[in-house]
């Protein structure tokens, strides 16, 4: 009798093997995550990955990304991602190969690392004329974008630097402005990437008044220092 147990325990644990419900990892996991087990069937399915493999993408989630109950897997068959769901929260995950390479919440981007997303970006530039005096001749453009005065208290030097490289950069505009609804924000003068004025903005995004400056090093990034 003893005998038969033993050989119907084995059957039992090859059996679980080969479902993949056991992996060198899973009893650990299991005893962190109260949510490991109903979610790692479903993470195989959707991905097509092994157990083990599986196991991988579910650390980087829980450990990595915020994810900490019952999760969903499906994939954008267009996109090329997974849509990972849990709670109120949707994940946008891409996988190079078996791995997980980049998980955006939103825009955002959260892994490997993160960078938030530039809503800069986001805007088209609307580009005027500049006149002369007597508002007879064409002296130039001028371009500028309109964004909220919480946005203008996120802008961070990447994201500067991202608009200056992409929008004023060699642009030929007379100026390039970041103007925000109360008329505060950020101006490029003359399309110079080097420096960025933080000030009162007239309509057409012109600087009225100095609060600060924006400068570039020679490594592209900008700092910021008060007037």
């Amino acid at each position: 009798m003893k005998r038969l147990s033993s050989i119907l325990m084995l059957l039992i644990c090859l059996l679980l093997c080969s479902c993949g419900s056991v992996t060198p990892k899973s009893a650990e996991l299991t005893e962190k995550y109260d949510f490991y087990k109903s979610s790692i069937s479903g993470l195989k399915t959707a991905t097509g990955v092994t157990a083990e493999e599986a196991d991988e993408i579910f650390i980087t989630l829980a450990s990595e990304c915020g994810v900490d109950s019952f999760f969903t897997v499906s994939k954008n068959t267009s996109g090329g991602f997974y849509n990972v769901n849990y709670g109120l929260n949707t994940l946008t995950v891409y996988l190079d190969g078996v791995s997980v390479s980049q998980v955006f919440d939103g825009k955002d981007q959260i892994y490997p690392e993160t960078i938030p997303h530039n809503f800069l970006m986001d805007f088209e530039p609307t580009t005027k004329d500049v006149m002369n005096g007597s508002g007879d001749t064409v002296l130039g453009q001028y371009a500028f974008i309109r964004i909220t005065d919480d946005n203008l208290e996120k802008i961070t030097s990447e994201m500067l630097r991202e608009f200056a490289d992409n929008v004023v950069a060699n642009s030929g505009y007379n100026w390039v402005s970041i103007i925000t609804y109360s008329d505060t924000g950020i101006c490029f003068s003359g399309s110079d990437v080097s420096s960025a004025i933080y000030g009162k903005l007239d309509k057409d995004g012109s600087v009225l008044e100095s609060y600060g400056l924006w400068v570039r090093d020679e490594n592209g990034n900008y700092s910021y220092t008060e007037s």
